[in-house]
């Protein structure tokens, strides 16, 4: 049975979390749409927001790994923290360089712009997040509290580490991409627009 199907039977199942889990994506997908339509239009690059952001993810992580410290000690949570850690990691790094950066020759600044595959990797990665924790008992949200057991309930907790890695390298390689640009430095994919 496909994920989304799965997902679909098990929302239907469960009435009283519906309502519940209905608000919480209407709401997050308001929170989506406004995120996406910031990220697709051109925008300067301001390394401390990143950095910020980054920040905030990591409390949420540690949050979220206290709420379910339980988890953590079984060998496969700890496996599959690192294995996310690495596949978010990787997918921040292909966001990145998918993004269009370039100079705007009346000021100096360095000006970025995120594309469609910006749009499917953040859409993807909230949907595994929330479509994990919902399957695995939880809330569908960022608190990473699940109430099954096992290793749907691992892979639920442990996806966070999804999203610290892709933010982690995001913010990391913006941030370099902005020193770099600082220092004068030809930027590969870096274009001058006049």
């Amino acid at each position: 049975m496909s994920p989304v199907l799965t997902l679909a039977v098990t929302i239907a199942a469960q009435p009283a979390r519906t309502s519940q889990a209905l608000v919480s994506l209407v709401v997050t997908a308001g929170i989506v749409l406004l995120v996406m339509a910031r990220r697709i239009r051109p925008q300067p690059v301001k390394p401390r927001r990143y950095l910020v952001f980054l920040v905030l993810i990591m409390a949420i992580a540690v949050y979220a790994i206290g709420s379910a410290a339980t988890v953590f000690r079984q060998p496969l949570a700890i496996v599959l923290a690192v294995i996310l850690l690495s596949v978010g990691a990787a997918l921040g790094v292909v966001l990145v360089r998918t993004m269009r950066f370039w100079t705007d020759p009346a000021t100096g600044l360095l000006w970025m712009q995120g594309g469609l595959l910006f749009v499917l990797i953040y859409v993807a990665t909230l949907v595994v997040r929330f479509g994990g924790e919902y399957l695995a008992g939880g809330s569908a949200g960022f608190s990473g509290h699940v109430t099954a057991h096992g290793p749907v309930a691992i892979l639920a907790v442990d996806l966070i580490f999804l999203s610290v890695g892709l933010w982690g390298a995001r913010a990391f390689l913006l941030w370099q991409r902005w020193r770099a640009h600082q220092a004068g430095e030809l930027v590969p994919g870096e274009i001058t627009v006049a």
